[in-house]
């Protein structure tokens, strides 16, 4: 359930995805107060570390700096998913239906605003284009789904104000860029699942 990044070390960061920003998109109300007729259990299969495909446009990663590496466990969307179940079932251990989520595929898209400069990663926009595939079992019967989603986020960096900006506003960007993609993979895998929603 976890996310790797290697940006400007020799050991990868982890960025584990627990499902802290998909939480606040549905309907909290909903989920912990309405009165649900049906149960689900959120089950994972065997874990598999999928390496993502990541693209930057720099060319000049020297020796203090490699191009980064991503890696993901395949069922680390399960925690998504809970949050999103939760809405319209008990989510109960060993239930007779079952929901599960898988990764298929990562790509993570990197722009840094100083393209040329090796000593200046400043990243100024995460993207991620992600596929899944969802199998639920209710009342006996096995629907499989599979969706895919390409997200952004801008972080309001360029190579032209970004020197000022770091002068001016400390807090230009308080999220690093771990838990951008973390909050960018939960918010896709989310959107995806609540477009699988009205499927029949």
């Amino acid at each position: 359930m976890s996310f790797l990044v290697f940006a400007s070390s020799l050991c990868a960061t982890e960025i584990v995805v627990d499902g802290k920003y998909s939480s606040l998109l549905g309907n909290p109300y909903k989920a912990k107060l309405e009165v649900k007729s049906s149960d689900m259990s959120i089950i994972s299969g065997s874990s598999k570390v999928i390496n993502a495909v990541v693209n930057t446009g720099k060319t000049d990663f020297g020796s203090l700096y490699r191009q980064p590496e991503f890696t993901i466990d395949a069922s680390s969307c399960n925690k998504v998913l809970k949050s999103f179940m939760a809405e319209d079932y008990n989510i109960v251990p060993g239930a007779q239906n079952t929901a599960s989520c898988e990764i298929e595929s990562v790509k993570v898209n990197l722009t840094y605003a100083f393209n040329n400069d090796s000593h200046l990663n400043v990243i100024s926009n995460v993207e991620v284009e992600t596929g899944i595939v969802v199998k639920i079992i209710k009342d006996g019967v096995t629907k499989e789904m599979r969706a895919s989603d390409k997200l952004d986020q801008t972080l309001g960096r360029d190579g032209k104000n970004y020197m000022n900006s770091i002068r001016s506003d400390a807090k230009l960007d308080s999220k690093s860029t771990e838990e951008n993609v973390q909050m960018i993979l939960e918010n896709s895998i989310y959107r995806m699942l609540n477009n699988m929603k009205g499927q029949k």
